[in-house]
């Protein structure tokens, strides 16, 4: 019997994207929310730990993500696209997953040289990390740029499938859904 080639990615690849998709969505959106309630420390509190929380989830989520794709490859583009396009749709995804590891190590830092103990479903996580607040507020800074950078990137990377479902008319989203 002959195999037809697969022409979606598998369902857990599937899912992980978009896990990560809402995962990313959720930690900007906590993190907006939290600047909008100056003042208000119950509230933001509650919104730092959900973003933190959620950070964690995607540091969790990515090298699983990654694992899953070395395993079950995406299938190809039909019609194949041009030589720099697949080189530039690789590049993409290596900075994607690089941006996506960077920015909630980056959090995690944050937080610990702030001298926030960090929980995850009521144990603490140990402490990696010394209290300095001159160091927390400088790599607050770098993971601010790091996570602007990654919606930048996410925001492309949407785009350009859109690009390939509206224009080219290919399967490049389709495999995604």
């Amino acid at each position: 019997m002959i195999k037809t080639p697969a022409t979606k990615a598998s369902l857990a690849l599937r899912g992980l994207h978009w896990m990560m998709a809402l995962a990313i969505a959720s930690a900007w959106a906590l993190a907006f929310a939290y600047e909008q309630f100056v003042g208000r420390f119950s509230l933001q509190k509650l919104l730092i730990h959900a973003h933190i929380v959620v950070g964690l989830s995607i540091l969790v989520l990515v090298p699983l993500r990654y694992a899953v794709h070395l395993i079950r490859p995406l299938p190809p583009i039909t019609p194949a696209p041009p030589r720099w396009q697949s080189w530039l749709s690789a590049l993409v995804r290596t900075a994607l997953y690089g941006l996506m590891l960077a920015t909630p190590v980056l959090g995690f830092i944050v937080a610990q040289s702030s001298g926030r103990t960090i929980e995850l479903f009521g144990i603490a996580l140990p402490v990696l990390v010394g209290r300095d607040i001159a160091f927390s507020h400088a790599i607050e800074a770098v993971h601010e740029n790091v996570a602007l950078a990654l919606l930048c990137l996410v925001a492309a990377h949407a785009t350009v499938a859109l690009v390939h479902h509206l224009i080219r008319r290919d399967n490049a989203l389709r495999r995604m859904l």
